[in-house]
């Protein structure tokens, strides 16, 4: 597994269940401590575990750092998590904090372009393809045109 694996899934795992600060704050940490480590990801990811119980570890503490008001906390984030957009939801894209989509919406534009470049060509060979099939024929429609409006014209 990879930093950005684990980040991935301590993230997903975590959304809707903490506040989004806090949530933040448990990711930096945990970036943090895979820059700070000095060691590879996978072995990073190897003593860390399985980030799911982790985010269950902090949300649990969460929970039992609210007292009695837990629940009212916890649907106070699920709140905040559906109210916010799922662009501005993700913060971590694998290299630094940098909202998802700002990738993806890149690569959309640039299918999007190419599609269109593509058309563009298309067409183009379509025109010199019909060009080269059908202006012979036109010239000699336009010869034989002209040669008997010329006939008819003389006789």
């Amino acid at each position: 597994m990879t930093k950005h694996e684990f980040l991935a899934i301590l993230q997903e795992s975590l959304e809707g269940n903490i506040p989004q600060q806090e949530l933040m704050d448990d990711l930096r940490y945990y970036q943090e401590y895979f820059e700070g480590s000095g060691r590879s990801q996978e072995a990073v990811c190897e003593e860390l575990g399985d980030p799911r119980l982790i985010a269950r570890s902090i949300i649990d503490s969460f929970r039992a750092s609210k007292g009695p008001m837990a629940d009212y906390y916890t649907r106070q984030a699920r709140e905040e998590y559906q109210n916010t957009s799922r662009k501005e939801q993700r913060a971590y894209d694998g290299a630094d904090r940098v909202k998802e989509g700002s990738f993806a919406r890149g690569l959309r534009y640039a299918i999007w372009i190419g599609a269109g470049i593509l058309c563009v060509v298309v067409c183009i060979f379509a025109l010199g393809v019909m060009l080269r099939i059908f202006l012979p024929i036109l010239l000699l429609l336009l010869i034989f045109w002209f040669l008997f409006r010329l006939l008819t014209d003389f006789f």
